[in-house]
């Protein structure tokens, strides 16, 4: 009860003290006003004002400082602002829907420039708020600028507004002031000058003295202003003449143009750079000419003599007298026993060469390329300039051609680019550029069952242009089937035993040692990779003997009536490559094993138990058609000479030793006799430049033209009707072929 007792009595005390908790709202008796200076301008009282809310007799007055001008005039209660734009009297502010007057008093100052003041008065009004102003800079800048061949006196000055403004431009020696571009407050007018001008525009004088010296003036500037001067080679006065001086390739000169007085003395040196000589000079005065060697003492441009002192390296040609304009020229040829050979390495590149700085004429002359930093930079372009003429190739051309001479590029295995030039007779200059390796891509493994995947590198990814290999590991038990190779968004698949996948036009090799593992090399990297593969269950481990030919079991059989080639849904699929099981499946088909059984005992670890050519690659290894091995690649195009031999010795047991007819054919190829043996008869034929392509691969189209030649079955002898597929024209090469192959015998 005690404790009770001491927090009602608190409470009490508490409410005591604060009556106003349970009064009524008071009404609001004054209002708060706030007044703030700021840059370039001033307010009659600043700071915190509290003004009786029914007081409307107080004002406050904004003034601009010295060098400002008022512009704009701010009301704010820290939630709305309103503001009044002084330029243009805008009238009153007004806040919350209360009007606070604003008067506009204009003054002129000592220098007869009109400065607006403004007074804001304040209402009877219950808010509080705060009143500034904003005020912009009355001082101008005047910058003038020259093109070569003139001096101003001031680049940039800066002036009140009406303050006066005057600078001066002398132009060089050898040139005059033809214009001026003024820009004024954005407006911009180009004033014509020369000697003697007297122009006036948009309130600037522009005055050019006899001496060529420009003057300009104005009494008061009002905006900001941009004077750009123009100028141009000056022509001689009637008192003076003109020197011009022109030098060919690989000579200089101290001057190229100058103007002296009449009846001067003038000195015209000329130098020959490395690799070059001083040839022949040209004098022309009056419309006269003379041609002279730089060892020659005296020339004669009509009736005036001029001397000429030097050698090939250098000379001068001493001009006495001078009343008329002359023209002087130096013509060159090459050092034939010091032609110049510089290299420019960009960034990241180093260029060797087998020379010094110089040779002589028919030199040939080897460069070493490479970047700095193999990880970082690849060489990009390389520039080859004989004398004037250049040309710039990719870094992985064979060539470069400039100047008519064809140069052979080759980059070696440790990434060098050797340039040769032979024969020089130019000054030679090589550059090359690298860029910056700053790239990376994305090494993706698909995992599958029965394998693995590895790959020589650590991480998921790889910097571009690197190489990376993928090996590929069967399970015990299991055989790699094929091998799935996406780069980027271009993706192909082989069969394990490929030698090569070819991925968006590009190969990339492939190997499998005695155990069945599969590497694949992706060489130079440039987009993402992504690899994935299958493996199939080996199949039985027995083999049967191994043959080198056909021991007579399975033979050609040309009383088979049934077709050859099944098509796809409506489809044929004639430039397609024949696979190693297709070819198998469908040479059965016209032998005595069509309509077979046979044991599978193959012993291919790649060829899955029950596959649609088990059974007809059984009967070709029982027959010695096809010699057994570790694997078969049946996934994987045959060549046109592995497509002959099945047929070779499906046809004969014998040896055959006839000559081939074709050229890309050596008596030693392993499949030279059945290409000899099937050409003969006129089963298969070459190319028209008489090559057979032995190693390229077989069409569809192309294996069922050479089935039927084979088997010697006509569009005659074959009942075609309702055969016809929809991606093979009649205007096809092999249409009828197709139709055969697919058709029964009558």
């Amino acid at each position: 009860m005690k404790i009770r007792r001491l927090i009602c009595a608190a409470l009490a005390a508490s409410l005591a003290l604060c009556p106003a908790a349970f009064a009524a709202d008071t009404p609001k008796t004054d209002r708060i006003v706030t007044t703030q200076n700021g840059t370039g301008y001033s307010v009659s009282s600043v700071g915190r004002h509290i003004i009786p809310v029914s007081d409307s007799s107080q004002s406050f007055d904004f003034s601009p400082l010295d060098g400002y001008d008022l512009s704009t005039l701010i009301i704010s209660d820290g939630k709305y602002t309103d503001r009044a734009n002084v330029v243009h009297l805008d009238g009153d502010l007004k806040l919350n829907g209360v009007t606070y007057p604003v008067h506009y008093q204009s003054r002129t100052d000592a220098g007869g420039e009109s400065v607006i003041r403004a007074t804001v008065d304040i209402p009877a009004a219950s808010d509080d708020v705060t009143l500034s102003a904003e005020a912009v800079s009355t001082a101008f800048a005047v910058t003038a600028t020259s093109q070569t061949g003139a001096t101003v006196s001031a680049a940039t000055t800066t002036l009140n507004k009406g303050d006066a403004y005057s600078m001066t431009a002398t132009p060089d020696r050898l040139y005059s002031i033809v214009s001026a571009d003024l820009t004024i407050g954005g407006s911009k007018s180009t004033v014509q000058l020369s000697k003697g001008c007297d122009v006036t525009s948009n309130g600037f004088r522009f005055r050019v003295d006899a001496a060529g010296v420009l003057a300009v003036y104005s009494g008061g500037v009002t905006s900001a202003t941009t004077i750009e001067l123009k100028t141009a080679e000056r022509q001689p006065d009637n008192d003076e003449v003109l020197i011009t001086v022109r030098t060919g390739r690989g000579l200089s000169s101290d001057i190229s143009r100058d103007i002296v007085k009449k009846g001067s003395n003038y000195n015209v040196s000329f130098s020959a750079k490395r690799g070059y000589t001083v040839d022949a000079l040209t004098l022309s005065a009056d419309g006269k000419t003379a041609y002279s060697t730089p060892n020659t003492n005296t020339v004669f441009v009509g009736t005036n003599a001029y001397r000429v002192s030097g050698n090939s390296d250098g000379c001068t040609v001493y001009l006495t007298d001078l009343q008329s304009n002359i023209t002087v020229s130096a013509e060159s040829s090459y050092d034939t026993d010091h032609l110049t050979v510089d290299t420019s390495a960009g960034s990241g590149v180093r260029i060797r060469k087998d020379c010094g700085s110089t040779v002589d004429n028919g030199t040939d002359i080897e460069f070493e390329i490479y970047v700095t930093d193999d990880d970082r930079y690849e060489l990009d372009e390389v520039t080859l300039r004989l004398d004037d003429s250049s040309r710039t190739v990719d870094a992985d051309a064979t060539s470069i051609r400039v100047a008519g001479k064809t140069c052979k590029m080759e980059t070696d295995s440790d990434g060098v680019l050797h340039l040769y030039v032979n024969d020089v007779d130019k000054p030679v200059s090589v550059s090359a550029t690298a860029k910056r390796i700053d790239t990376s891509h994305s090494i993706t493994i698909k995992s599958a069952s029965h394998l693995t995947i590895s790959k020589d590198i650590s991480g998921s990814s790889v910097r571009d242009g690197k190489d990376v290999a993928f090996t590929v590991k069967p399970s015990s038990g299991y055989a790699v089937d094929d091998i799935t190779l996406k780069i980027g968004t271009k993706s192909n698949t082989v069969s394990a035993g490929a030698s090569y996948i070819r991925v968006n036009g590009v190969d990339y090799n492939m190997t499998r040692n005695s155990n069945g593992n599969v590497t694949v090399y992706v060489d130079s990297i440039k987009n993402n990779v992504t690899i994935s593969a299958t493996a199939v269950k080996s199949s039985s481990v027995v083999k049967p003997t191994t043959g080198n030919g056909a021991n007579g079991k399975i033979y050609i059989d040309r009383s088979v009536k049934t077709p050859f080639f099944v098509g796809y849904n409506s489809r044929f699929h004639p430039k397609q490559n024949l696979t190693r099981a297709e070819a198998v499946q469908l040479l059965a088909r016209m032998t005595n094993a069509s309509g077979s059984k046979y044991t599978n005992s193959s012993g291919f670890s790649d060829v899955q138990v029950n596959s649609y050519y088990s059974n007809a690659l059984s009967a070709f290894v029982y027959g010695g058609i096809v010699d057994s091995s570790t694997y078969f690649n049946p996934n994987a195009a045959i060549t046109r000479a592995d497509f002959v031999e099945m047929i070779y010795r499906l046809d004969t047991t014998s040896d055959y030793n006839g000559s081939n007819r074709f050229t890309d054919v050596y008596s030693t190829a392993p499949n030279a006799a059945a290409i000899a043996y099937c050409s003969d008869r006129g089963w298969v034929r070459g190319d028209p430049s008489g090559t057979f392509r032995p190693y390229d691969y077989i069409t569809r189209a192309e294996a069922a033209a050479v089935v039927n030649r084979t088997m010697g079955r006509t569009l005659s002898s074959t009942d075609v009707s309702g055969i016809r597929y929809t991606d093979v024209p009649m205007n096809f090469w092999a249409y009828n072929d197709i139709l055969i192959a697919s058709g029964n015998q009558r």
